[in-house]
């Protein structure tokens, strides 16, 4: 007998639990989707605002995301400008080392000695571009001197013949 009283009360404070379980699902927020939580904007204060308007809703939504968007641009450029700011103050102390001929940074040697590769390759493809042109003009003027010759010796020839001819 007490243990079926203790069953029954035991069974009756299962079936609490249950429905205070499924009371409370509702509080704990919006439904899950396969995609994530369900938003319902209905319940924003946008939505409020928009007085339930959607077009007047979607047109504040899209003025929120690009005030997001420009200024998370803002910040970019701000920590690009101030990465720049640090490393040309490097770099001017670098420079400043390299003048007393004091040891410098690994990282500044390197940049320095790329800088000389790059300079002398650009000096190297500006020489063969003097040098192709110049054979390109060298040949243009030994052809010319080729047909001047052979328009003199034709025009010799034709001399020739005319002088010939008249006899």
């Amino acid at each position: 007998m007490n243990r079926s009283i203790a069953l029954a009360l035991v069974i009756v404070a299962l079936g609490f639990c249950g429905e205070a379980s499924a009371q409370r699902r509702g509080a704990r927020g919006p439904a899950m989707t396969p995609f994530g939580p369900m938003y319902d904007p209905a319940l924003s204060s946008e939505w409020r605002q928009a007085g339930g308007n959607p077009i007047i809703y979607q047109q504040m939504m899209e003025q929120k995301f690009l005030a997001a968007q420009q200024k998370a641009a803002q910040q970019e450029m701000q920590a690009i400008q101030k990465q720049r700011q640090a490393f040309e103050k490097w770099q001017k102390e670098q420079k400043a080392k390299k003048a007393k001929g004091q040891p410098v940074d690994p990282a500044y040697q390197q940049m320095l000695d790329q800088e000389a590769r790059d300079k002398a390759a650009i000096q190297a493809q500006a020489d063969r571009q003097a040098a192709k042109k110049a054979r390109a003009e060298a040949l243009k003027q030994k052809r010319k001197a080729a047909i001047d010759a052979r328009m003199k010796k034709a025009g010799a020839a034709k001399s020739g013949e005319s002088g010939s001819s008249s006899r």
